[in-house]
């Protein structure tokens, strides 16, 4: 029922691995009754348990209260561990409320956390809006990524409807040789 102790004792476990495996699910027990007691913890964490203990967090709040969940991984310091955050984030959010997870996405900048928030959103709809999965897809800024992401939930579109996906591909602003490359030889 001490967060703080239970912390502590943790840390001072002398094997890393048995550390390394209980940090993340004390973080994730303790976000069950207060995620906030939980991101204290995660801070006070080395910055090399942070990752899995934050990404834990995040996975326990998000049902809880996403926009509380959403901050506080915006918030993260290290960008690498914050674009997890973000995928993880919008794995749980898009499961439970799409339309508020959408709405969270159109409101951050452009950048790396956003652009891995973008990736998992478009991943999580595509089965259901592959051509909003599309959009969603295109609009990644990192060039690599969104051709990867772009492509994926084009394929994954033509394998459900291809007569849809060819259309949208052939209407689309997408250069003629990426054209060339999506739409099925004649």
């Amino acid at each position: 029922t001490n967060p703080a102790a239970a912390l502590a004792w943790a840390q001072k476990l002398p094997d890393v691995t048995a550390r390394e495996e209980v940090l993340p699910g004390l973080v994730s027990v303790v976000a069950e009754d207060d995620p906030r007691s939980a991101a204290e913890m995660v801070s006070r964490l080395p910055s090399d348990m942070q990752p899995l203990a934050a990404s834990s967090l995040v996975s326990q709040w998000v049902g809880a209260d996403p926009q509380a969940a959403s901050a506080w991984a915006a918030s993260f310091p290290d960008a690498e561990t914050r674009d997890q955050l973000f995928a993880n984030l919008m794995n749980r959010w898009t499961k439970t409320d799409p339309s508020a997870a959408t709405t969270w996405l159109q409101t951050l900048p452009a950048d790396s956390s956003r652009d891995a928030a973008v990736a998992a959103f478009a991943s999580r709809i595509v089965s259901t809006d592959p051509q909003a999965a599309v959009q969603w897809a295109a609009t990644i800024s990192d060039a690599s990524m969104r051709d990867t992401e772009t492509a994926a939930a084009l394929r994954t579109w033509s394998e459900a409807d291809p007569a849809s996906a060819s259309a949208w591909i052939a209407n689309s602003g997408l250069p003629d040789e990426v054209k060339a490359r999506l739409l099925p030889a004649h």
